[in-house]
C-alpha cells in the first residue's frame, strides 16, 4: 500500500524572523511538513546544495498558526527554496489533497512503510525530484518563490550616497476579466527592480488601502460582515493569483503595511460604543497585513536602515471623530501617536534621511470645501493636526524630513516652505503616490481641485506662521508606483519622487 505525498510551494507570503522565515499551510489543509531546500543557481539552472546522500529535516507547520522553520546549514546554497508537504492519511484515502488550485496534480508517492521511519526528513535523491517536478510546473515563476542565502554581517561606517524606497497605495481588487490589468502596476515594480539591482529598494511602504472590503459599495456585499475582509484577504494572500504573485519572496519581505479606510470601510471615523466592523477589520489586518504579529495598543510602525529612519503614522484608526463643535480642535493621529511623531522627529540624528509615511495627503491643499474641514478627509481636514505638525518642524528647523503619503489616486511632488514671525523656517517635501489600480474615475483626485501654488498663515500656539507650496503633478492619472530617490551631499538629502508603471 502506497501513501500519497503532495509536495507544493506556499500559497501565501512569507515572515523573515532570526534563522529562517515563518511559515504556514494553506487555509483549510490543516497539517503539512515544511523545510528549505538549500540551492545553488548555475546561470538559469538550480540544483540542490547538498551532496545527494544527506537528509533534510521537516518541521510540522499548520493552517492556524505561523510556525519557525529554520534554514539548515549550507556554506554553498547561494539561495533557499520552502517546499510544504502534505501526507494522505492513510484512513481515508479517498479524501485526496490533491485538490489543489495551482500545480498539476503531480504527486511523489512513497511507500507507507518508508513514510513511516521517514518521520520528519526526507532524503536528498528524493528532493532532487521534488525540485524537478515544481522547477516543471512553476516555469519562469519558480525564481519569485526563492529567497536569497543570509549575507555575513558587515560593518560598513558612514552613510550612503544613494537611497531608494517604493511607495505605494490602493489597490482595487481584480475581477474575472481585469486581473492582468489590475495588478499591472507591481509587475512594472518587479521589473523596474530587476532592470536596475543597484537601485533595490531598502523598502516597499504600502500606506493603505491594500484591499477593499468594501468594493461594492454596499450594493452586493456578503451577507455575513466576516465574509467582506475574507474574500478580500484571500484576493490579498494569495501567492500565485494575487496582487503580489509577480513579486520575488526576498522583495515581499521588504514590504511595510498600514491601514486606512478601504481596510473597514469608506472614509471611516470612529463611532462611539463598540464597532464590530472595526474590530473584524483590525484583526484582519493584523493577521494578514501583519502576517501574525502579537497585536500591539498601536498600529504605527517604526523602521531604519543605513542612513535612514521611518515612521508609518497610522492617519486612520486613531484619529478623533470629528462634528461641528470639534473640527477645530480634532486630531488625525491622536495625542499620544502626535507626541510620539514629535519625539522621534526631535531625537534622530540631524544627518539621516527621515521618511514619515501617512496614508492622507499632507500638502498640498484641495480647492473643493477648503474652509469646510468637515467634509475633508485628509490632514486639511484636521487643521489643529496639521497646523501643529508644520509648527514643530518649523520650530525645530527639522532637517532631511519627506512625507509620503497615498490614497488620492493622483501622483503629485509638493515643495513647503513654513517661516514662523520669529524667523525660523524649514523646506521639505511631500510626495504622493498614484494608485496601484484604481478602475473607476469618479474615485479618483483631480488636478484641477489641488492647489498646486498655495501660500496660507495660521497660528499655533500664539505664534505665527506662513505656509508655502509648489507642487507638480507627476503622472496625470494612470496607476503606478510611487518611487522616492534619495541623494545625499555633505549631511543634506535631496529626494526626487517618479511613478514606476
Amino acid at each position: 500500500m502506497s501513501r500519497p505525498v503532495l509536495w507544493k510551494l506556499p500559497s501565501v507570503t512569507l515572515k523573515r524572523v532570526a534563522g529562517g522565515w515563518h511559515v504556514k499551510s494553506e487555509r483549510g489543509w490543516g497539517a503539512a511538513l515544511a523545510l528549505f531546500a538549500p540551492l545553488r543557481r548555475l546561470g538559469a539552472e538550480w540544483e540542490l546544495a547538498l551532496p545527494e546522500a544527506g537528509t533534510f529535516d521537516l518541521t510540522p507547520i499548520d493552517d492556524d498558526h505561523w510556525r519557525p522553520v529554520p534554514l539548515p546549514a549550507a556554506p554553498a546554497a547561494s539561495h533557499y527554496l520552502c517546499l510544504l508537504r502534505y501526507d494522505q492519511p492513510l484512513e481515508r484515502p479517498e479524501r485526496s489533497v490533491a485538490r489543489y488550485r495551482f500545480l498539476p496534480p503531480r504527486h511523489v508517492p512513497v511507500r507507507a512503510e518508508a513514510a513511516h521511519a521517514q518521520g520528519t526528513c526526507v532524503h536528498g535523491h528524493e528532493l532532487r525530484a521534488v525540485l524537478a517536478q515544481v522547477r516543471a510546473d512553476v516555469g519562469e515563476r519558480f525564481a519569485n518563490y526563492v529567497v536569497t542565502a543570509p549575507a555575513a554581517p558587515t560593518h560598513e561606517g558612514g552613510l550612503p550616497d544613494t537611497l531608494s524606497f517604493a511607495f505605494a497605495s490602493c489597490q482595487y481588487p481584480a475581477g474575472m476579466l481585469d486581473r492582468t490589468i489590475a495588478h499591472a502596476s507591481w509587475r512594472a515594480l518587479a521589473a523596474h527592480v530587476a532592470d536596475n539591482p543597484q537601485q533595490s529598494p531598502e523598502r516597499i511602504l504600502l500606506v493603505g488601502d491594500q484591499v477593499y472590503v468594501d468594493a461594492t459599495y454596499g450594493l452586493l456585499d456578503p451577507l455575513r460582515p466576516d465574509d467582506s475582509f475574507r474574500l478580500a484577504y484571500e484576493e490579498f494572500a494569495d501567492r500565485e493569483t494575487g496582487p503580489f504573485a509577480e513579486l520575488p519572496q526576498d522583495l515581499i519581505d521588504r514590504m511595510r503595511l498600514m491601514p486606512d479606510d478601504h481596510e473597514i470601510i469608506d472614509n471611516w471615523e470612529p463611532a462611539p460604543g463598540r464597532d464590530s466592523r472595526f474590530e473584524l477589520a483590525m484583526d484582519a489586518f493584523w493577521q494578514y497585513q501583519r502576517l501574525g504579529d502579537r497585536r500591539r495598543s498601536a498600529v504605527q510602525l517604526r523602521d531604519h536602515g543605513r542612513g535612514w529612519r521611518l515612521f508609518m503614522a497610522d492617519s486612520r484608526t486613531q484619529r478623533d471623530r470629528r462634528d461641528s463643535s470639534n473640527v477645530a480642535s480634532a486630531t488625525i493621529l491622536g495625542e499620544r501617536q502626535a507626541r510620539q511623531l514629535e519625539r522621534w522627529l526631535r531625537c534622530l540624528p540631524p544627518h539621516e534621511l527621515k521618511i514619515v509615511t501617512s496614508a492622507a495627503m499632507l500638502l498640498p491643499r484641495t480647492r473643493i470645501d477648503l474652509d469646510e474641514p468637515l467634509y475633508l478627509d485628509n490632514w486639511q481636514g484636521y487643521p489643529a493636526s496639521l497646523h501643529r505638525l508644520l509648527a514643530f518642524l518649523c520650530e525645530h528647523e527639522a532637517a532631511n524630513v519627506v512625507f509620503l503619503s497615498g490614497d488620492a489616486h493622483l501622483a503629485c511632488s509638493a515643495q513647503i516652505t513654513v517661516t514662523s514671525d520669529r524667523g525660523r523656517s524649514v523646506r521639505f517635501q511631500s510626495h504622493h503616490a498614484p494608485a496601484l489600480y484604481a478602475p473607476y474615475p469618479f474615485a479618483n483626485e483631480s488636478r484641477w481641485n489641488l492647489l498646486l501654488q498655495d501660500a496660507f498663515t495660521f497660528t499655533h500656539a500664539g505664534r505665527g506662521y506662513r505656509c508655502a507650496v509648489d507642487a507638480e503633478i507627476l503622472a496625470d492619472g494612470g496607476n503606478g508606483c510611487g518611487w522616492l530617490d534619495a541623494t545625499r551631499s555633505g549631511a543634506h538629502w535631496r529626494t526626487q519622487a517618479r511613478v514606476i508603471a
